[in-house]
């Protein structure tokens, strides 16, 4: 089973951004989170963690723990919850509308199916029998 987290804070920071000491510990908190997270869909979905028929799962991995983490933390201290902020002076306004207002950590779609766990739903049915001899 590959280890958790499947990104360190160093993963996170060469794909996104520098960070603080305060925000690489929340950070590692995230990426642990994260990477339960993704574990918890690929178990539902019978899907291993390693898999050596798959040479770039494990970069998957990484690269989908990272985004989500990096979507959680672009909120502003002090602005967590706020779906939009604005302000104005002498004429002028300026306006925010944040897409992950409460911090959430998700999966695209996109990066579900890179994962092969896209939530696709299949439909069939079963031909009902009618009376003991198994013809309709």
């Amino acid at each position: 089973m590959a280890s958790l987290p499947f990104a360190t804070v160093d993963d996170l920071e060469s794909r996104w951004r520098p960070m603080g000491a305060g925000e690489r510990e929340r950070a590692g908190a995230l990426l642990m989170d994260a990477s339960v997270k993704i574990a918890a869909a690929m178990s539902r979905r019978g899907l291993p963690l390693e898999n050596p028929e798959d040479e770039y799962l494990g970069q998957s991995l990484l690269s989908v723990c990272c985004s989500m983490v990096a979507r959680a933390m672009q909120v502003p201290d002090g602005m967590l919850g706020v779906t939009s902020h604005s302000q104005g002076a002498i004429g002028m306004t300026e306006s925010f509308s944040y897409a992950n207002p409460g911090g959430d950590l998700y999966m695209t779609r996109a990066e579900r199916e890179q994962l092969g766990i896209s939530g696709r739903s299949r439909i069939g049915s079963i031909r009902p029998s009618m009376g003991g001899d198994g013809r309709a």
